[in-house]
């Protein structure tokens, strides 16, 4: 272990990735339980992780900020770009990916323990004294639902994801309407709750919270440990409600391999959209994992095996310049999809969507 007395911990900047971290935590304070481990996170991602202090109950000695600087006496596991490994596309685990890495890194500055990667995520604020009254915030909406719409079972949805649009499916123009569509055709058995933040409208007028209203990640805990399932995007939402221990959810996947989403032990529970066997069979452009915060190299990976899984595949003009001049900025502003030929659309990954599949796979769940 050397002259190492503390493990700095670092996560992506996701809030997604921040939950996916606290399984880490967790298997770190197992395998060195006298060893504080710190959380360096920005200041909107510590709501996350209060619950996890050492003073709750959990495995976290401090939380810091992101511009920490670590000191010598201190290891740090450095998370920040592990999505550059492609697991959209090659099917590598994100979790597993995760172990991975802090396996490496801890490795390299001699400490040398295994982690365990049958341990959960976990979040929780009912234990945090300063979120009790945001907790009976959520609690409190959770009545006012029952009593305005009686005994329907509650379905989480969380219809948006940060990082590229080519995870949304309204993005594909023929799919525009399909959260409006879905919340139609399940009205009168469902109350769909939406997960959004603040400044976000509502996906469409027939869902919960009304446009106006606005809860913390604590207040929104308490509406999803009453729902029955959910329905979700590769992103923030499948993984906070996966760390409440709410793991039956439709996950609508587009682009992304099943595989980088799926919990071992959790195949029957977490159902995706297209499933493993038919995402591997399709014969369109699928699999790219095309995420705005990627680097240039990890683009030339995508191109290297999307030319091999679908040979038509280019890049759109605009990532071509940016990977050409090197410039990451451009990057990040590029459509993130691919060279149109004629007759195709933007994230046509998602044609095959239909409403009805999507309610068949929730209703087999419950």
């Amino acid at each position: 272990m050397g002259d190492k007395t503390k493990i700095i911990v670092r996560p992506e900047v996701g809030i997604g990735d921040v939950i996916m971290t606290t399984a880490v935590l967790k298997s770190l304070s197992f395998s060195a339980p006298g060893i504080p481990i710190i959380v360096s996170v920005n200041e909107n991602k510590k709501e996350l992780l209060e619950g996890l202090l050492n003073e709750n109950g959990g495995a976290i000695a401090k939380i810091v900020g992101f511009d920490y600087v670590s000191e010598r006496s201190e290891a740090l596991i450095d998370f920040r770009g592990y999505l550059n490994l492609n697991q959209d596309l090659s099917g590598i685990n994100y979790y597993s990916s995760l172990i991975d890495i802090a396996r490496v890194q801890l490795r390299e500055q001699d400490f040398d323990f295994s982690l365990r990667r049958n341990i959960p995520p976990e979040v929780r604020f009912d234990n945090v004294k300063r979120l009790k009254e945001e907790v009976k915030k959520g609690k409190e909406k959770v009545e006012n639902i029952k009593e305005k719409y009686g005994d329907k079972p509650i379905v989480w949805i969380a219809p948006r994801t940060q990082g590229s649009k080519n995870r949304m499916p309204q993005s594909f123009p023929p799919r525009k309407d399909f959260w409006h569509k879905l919340v139609d055709e399940c009205k009168e058995r469902f109350i769909f709750y939406e997960l959004r933040a603040p400044e976000e409208l509502p996906i469409c007028d027939k869902v919960e919270p009304r446009q106006g209203e606005s809860y913390s990640f604590a207040a929104q805990s308490e509406i999803i440990r009453a729902s029955v399932a959910g329905i979700g995007l590769n992103g923030m939402g499948i993984q906070f409600a996966y760390a409440l221990g709410k793991k039956k959810m439709v996950v609508l996947l587009g682009p992304t391999h099943p595989n980088a989403i799926i919990y071992k032990g959790s195949e029957k529970e977490m159902l995706t959209i297209p499933s493993l066997e038919s995402f591997e069979n399709s014969s369109y452009c699928r699999g790219c994992g095309m995420v705005g915060y990627s680097n240039i190299e990890s683009y030339k990976k995508k191109k290297e095996v999307m030319k091999k899984r679908y040979p038509r595949f280019d890049f759109d003009f605009e990532t071509k310049v940016a990977i050409e001049s090197g410039n990451v900025e451009k990057l990040r502003a590029a459509p993130n999809c691919r060279e149109l030929k004629e007759g195709e659309h933007f994230y046509d990954c998602w044609k095959d969507l239909e409403v009805k599949k999507v309610v068949e796979k929730l209703e087999s769940l419950l």
